[in-house]
C-alpha cells in the first residue's frame, strides 16, 4: 500500500506509514463479497384466478338454490293429498299421489263402501292444472264392502269384462289447499258389451266426461255436464266449503294437500 502523504510503500495490513507515520487505516479499501443475482420469475404470481373461481362456484350455488326455491315454492306441481266431498248420506275422498289415486265411495245410510284404485300412468303438470292420466282399469281395481257388495257383484257379472282409460284434471291451486280452477274426469269406457249392443257378442265403447270450474275467488262453481249445467255456490276459504244450490246446502269439500 503506498502512503498518500508521501508516496512510500507500505505492506497491505500496514497501520501506520513507514516514511512519515501518517494513519493508513482510512485509506484501506473494501471489497465487497459479490452476490449472485436473484433468478429472475418470467411467471407473475397472482391470486385473481382462484378469486374468480371462487366467485364462480358461489355463483352456481346460489343460482341452484334459487332454482330449487322457486321450484318449490313458485313453480307448478302436481297435487299430493286429499280431497273430499261429504253430506249427511255420502262421504267421498280422492287421496292422490304420483303413481295412484284412491278413491271411496261410502253410503252412510246403508253402510257400503266401493274403493276404486285408479293407476296412474302419467301426470302433465301444466300452469293451471295437472293431467293424471289413467288406463287399464278393470274390475280388479274395484273393492266393495257392506252393503255395496250385492250391487258391485251385479254389475261385474253383466260386464265382467269391463276396462276403463281416461283423464283426471286437478287445478294447481289445490296444491296449497285452493279450489279456484278446473276439475274434472273425463273416461273412455271399452268393453261395455251386449248390455249396451242389439248384436249378441258385439262390444260397445263410450266415453262420459264432467267439468267443474271454479272462479278465481271461489265463491261459485259451473258444472258442465251433457244437458245439464247448474251453477252451484261456495262458501268458504283455504280447504274448507260449504257447496249449496239455488239456497240449499248441497255437503262440503275439503282440499287437504300434504
Amino acid at each position: 500500500m503506498f502512503c498518500p502523504k508521501c508516496g512510500a510503500n507500505n505492506p497491505d495490513n500496514a497501520t501506520f506509514c513507514a516514511g512519515c507515520g501518517t494513519p493508513l487505516s482510512a485509506q484501506r479499501r473494501v471489497v465487497p463479497t459479490p452476490v449472485a443475482p436473484k433468478p429472475q420469475n418470467t411467471r407473475r404470481s397472482s391470486g385473481l384466478p382462484i378469486v374468480i373461481c371462487i366467485i364462480a362456484a358461489v355463483v352456481v350455488v346460489i343460482a341452484l338454490a334459487v332454482f330449487a326455491i322457486s321450484k318449490i315454492f313458485f313453480g307448478s306441481h302436481s297435487f299430493r293429498g286429499e280431497i273430499g266431498f261429504s253430506n249427511d248420506g255420502a262421504l267421498i275422498t280422492a287421496s292422490v299421489s304420483d303413481d295412484e289415486i284412491t278413491l271411496i265411495f261410502s253410503d252412510r245410510d246403508e253402510e257400503g263402501t266401493v274403493t276404486v284404485n285408479v293407476p296412474v300412468k302419467s301426470v302433465d303438470v301444466g300452469d293451471t292444472a295437472s293431467v293424471y292420466t289413467f288406463e287399464g282399469l278393470t274390475w280388479d281395481d274395484v273393492k266393495a264392502s257392506g252393503t255395496a257388495r250385492s250391487r258391485y257383484n251385479d254389475y261385474r257379472d253383466q260386464q265382467p269384462d269391463l276396462e276403463l282409460s281416461g283423464q283426471i284434471t286437478i287445478p294447481n291451486s289445490a296444491t296449497k289447499g285452493g279450489a279456484a280452477g278446473k276439475w274434472g274426469i273425463e273416461v273412455e269406457i271399452d268393453n261395455i258389451g251386449s248390455y249396451y249392443s242389439y248384436d249378441e257378442g258385439e262390444t260397445v265403447s263410450e266415453g262420459w266426461s264432467i267439468w267443474a270450474q271454479v272462479d278465481e275467488d271461489e265463491e261459485s262453481v259451473q258444472i258442465y255436464y251433457p244437458q245439464y249445467a247448474p251453477e252451484i255456490e261456495l262458501d268458504g276459504s283455504d280447504g274448507e266449503y260449504e257447496v249449496s244450490y239455488d239456497g240449499s246446502v248441497l255437503g262440503e269439500i275439503n282440499v287437504m294437500p300434504e
